[in-house]
């Protein structure tokens, strides 16, 4: 009968130890959509969500910081009826344009006023599509934090080209990082603690040729409840 006892101990010590992370240890891992629009990452069937966050935007040319907006943001996630609702509304957005030279600025549209964090876009979607939907992700603790790391360019293939205003683009880096609060908790809105999206572009036309283009989207959340 010990010896059976110690078997069981020396199994549960092993199962236990395998779960211990190591800071700055990358593990690969899935993001569940239906777990994510919760409090407490419990997938509830109704629930309403209200957050606040801060979020910035800065873009630059060729390395020179061209547009900045600061925004202060209010989401409310509703779940009912088998479908899941985000809804946003920017409260203000002051904008900042740096000091650079005309030409710089006409390289590329302003794109700092639209949301580029695909978790937090505005939609209406059936709780049971997004019990399915398991996003791929690299996953890392930081001082007891969790980052996922979501490759949005190599979920695409890996290669996007797309054409507008007589620019041609070609991405060469589209990423959202979030992070949460807790290692030891489910993945959710209740314990999120912000979301940073990066894209880096080249971008070429006839007339001005070819440049580089970077977006940072850093979103901070403030209250939730």
């Amino acid at each position: 009968m010990r010896c059976k006892m110690l078997v069981v101990l020396m199994l549960v010590c092993l199962a236990t130890s395998a779960q211990v992370w190591k800071s700055g240890e990358e593990r690969k891992d899935s993001l569940e959509a239906g777990y994510f629009y919760s409090l407490n990452g419990t997938n509830p069937k109704e629930e309403t969500i209200e957050l606040k966050t801060h979020e910035t935007t800065i873009q630059k040319h060729d390395g020179e910081e061209i547009y900045r907006i600061d925004r202060e943001v209010k989401y409310l996630v509703n779940r009912e009826h088998g479908k899941v609702t985000v809804f946003r509304k920017v409260l203000s957005s002051p904008k900042t344009k740096f000091d650079s030279s005309c030409q710089k600025e006409q390289l590329f549209p302003d794109m700092t006023s639209k949301l580029q964090c695909a978790m937090l876009q505005p939609r209406k979607t059936k709780l049971a599509d997004l019990n399915k939907k398991k996003i791929p992700c690299l996953v890392t603790e930081k001082e007891g934090e969790a980052v996922f790391y979501i490759d949005k360019l190599a979920l695409a293939g890996g290669k996007i080209e797309d054409k507008f205003m007589g620019i041609t683009m070609n991405f060469n880096f589209l990423a959202e990082t979030l992070v949460f609060k807790c290692i030891n908790q489910k993945p959710c809105l209740g314990n999120l603690d912000s979301i940073v999206s990066k894209i880096s572009l080249q971008s070429s036309s006839k007339h001005d040729g070819s440049h580089l283009i970077e977006l940072v989207e850093t979103i901070k959340l403030q209250e939730i409840h």
